[in-house]
């Protein structure tokens, strides 16, 4: 810690040249949703006690961050590493701070983000509006809502995806849940409609009952058995809700012969 400097009214002005974070060697967590409760809660004693905070350089592993908050004035947060670069204007006010992101990548997963992250103290909530370009292919309007107890989420694509199986490189999957998900398959294109839903922080186990999801795969082929042909299709429709997956393709035919209007 370099250079620090305190001053106390009727709450903390705080300013520091440099501070030097040591992360702590702990097991990874299965859930780590239970870190946003934290956060909102602690959150509402920073803006009791704090009225501003500056910080020149945080340095934690490889990521240096500069962060300048004052209540009621324009300020920022960034924060860099090989891999990251964010960057983000802040706003604030009695009840609330507002970060408005830009210019913000990961370079390595080739992912672009910017938009809006609110954090409302009085309740406490987070709301997240946000969009994300991923692979320069596939773009995706991301809403988030968190509060002490859950999670709510709603995706849609703002284009046709080309690139599927560049979002399944994200996902660890077994071999059996590949091998349907990923290389039975293949297609012109993939229009994802909405996924929505929510998660319990307590009941992760829960979350894909609470989760529904529609896409269209345009013509698709899919094959269900390595020794046989594959199912072509002109469009078809999938839907996921209450814990059950639907396909229903539309002009389905294998081995030249229609299909009628078969689905699973």
């Amino acid at each position: 810690m370099k250079q620090l400097y305190i001053k106390w009214n009727e709450k903390l002005d705080i300013s520091l040249k440099e501070i030097k974070i040591k992360s702590e060697d702990t097991k990874e967590s299965n859930n780590n949703f239970g870190e946003i409760k934290e956060y909102l809660q602690n959150a509402y004693y920073f803006k009791q006690f704090i009225q501003k905070l500056v910080i020149e350089k945080i340095i934690y592993n490889n990521v240096s961050a500069s962060i300048n908050y004052e209540e009621n004035v324009d300020g920022y947060l960034i924060a860099s590493s090989p891999n990251l670069s964010f960057k983000s204007l802040m706003t604030s006010n009695k009840n609330s701070i507002k970060l408005h992101v830009y210019n913000s990548t990961l370079k390595k997963e080739k992912i672009r983000l910017s938009g809006n992250i609110l954090l409302n103290l009085k309740k406490p909530i987070i709301d997240t509006d946000v969009v994300l370009n991923i692979n320069s292919d596939i773009n995706l309007h991301v809403k988030l809502l968190a509060d002490t107890k859950k999670l709510k989420y709603k995706i849609t694509a703002t284009q046709d995806i080309k690139n599927i199986k560049y979002l399944f490189s994200f996902i660890k999957l077994n071999k059996y849940v590949k091998y349907w998900a990923d290389d039975a398959i293949s297609m012109d294109s993939f229009s994802l409609h909405s996924v929505d839903g929510w998660v319990e922080y307590d009941k992760i186990d829960d979350a894909y009952k609470n989760l529904h999801a529609t896409a269209t795969l345009n013509k698709l082929n899919y094959k269900y058995n390595p020794k046989l042909d594959a199912i072509h299709s002109q469009t078809t429709d999938i839907e996921f809700r209450d814990g059950v997956l639907y396909i229903r393709p539309k002009g389905a035919k294998s081995y030249n012969s229609q299909l009628g209007k078969s689905w699973l």
